[in-house]
């Protein structure tokens, strides 16, 4: 192909906001119109609808809850491939991973009672943190594996904790990701810090 006519079909997509496979539709920066039934991109292009979630968000094998009221949050991830979604429903709030031009999204993360956030992509988009707030007060953590999504939240989702978790008051455990390094998730926990690598778990910073 004539080099002039690839930059210029090249160009094309770009603006248009494709791949040359036609599944990626814009950069982290792609500004969203989330409503109630619906998540739109800055064109008005309808990326998602209530209607291609499934009807119940399945915990794991044994745990499902009916999935939602509505649409509260959304946002690309890095590479433009996927969007990532929350949910409420009567009494809890589910997370949601759709790759783009899929007929309907995974279940990535959920938290029953208080509600739940979407924190931040890894730069290479094949990690989601989600940030929970419980009842209990405290302030939580978990990161979804974007190549392992199942028909189950359990099969990607992971709660980062640190070895002595489970011996804190909900008061102490207040979680704050800081950012994604080369070596995995940066967070703070009681003033110190920490890391979380998908493989290798929880260590000292």
């Amino acid at each position: 192909m004539n080099s002039r006519i690839l930059v210029v079909l090249t160009a094309f997509l770009l603006l248009i906001g494709c791949s040359p496979e036609g599944h990626r539709v814009s950069s982290e920066t792609m500004e969203l119109t989330v409503i109630d039934h619906q998540v739109r991109d800055y064109r008005g292009n309808v990326l998602l609808t209530r209607s291609q979630l499934p009807n119940r968000v399945r915990v794991n094998l044994t745990t499902e809850f009916s999935a939602h009221d509505r649409f509260v949050r959304a946002e690309m991830s890095p590479n433009g491939e996927y969007l990532a979604v929350t949910t409420v429903g009567s009494a809890h709030t589910a997370g949601w991973i759709h790759r783009i031009g899929d007929d309907a999204p995974r279940p990535a993360a959920f938290q029953y009672g208080g509600g739940l956030s979407i924190d931040r992509w890894h730069p290479a988009s094949t990690h989601l943190v989600f940030r929970h707030r419980p009842p209990s007060g405290a302030q939580l953590l978990s990161v979804t594996a974007v190549s392992q999504l199942g028909a189950h939240v359990e099969d990607a989702n992971y709660f980062i904790k640190v070895p002595k978790h489970d011996q804190l008051s909900p008061q102490h455990l207040n979680y704050n990701a800081l950012r994604w390094e080369d070596r995995g998730l940066r967070f703070n926990l009681g003033g110190q810090r920490w890391l979380y690598h998908p493989d290798h778990g929880v260590s000292e910073y």
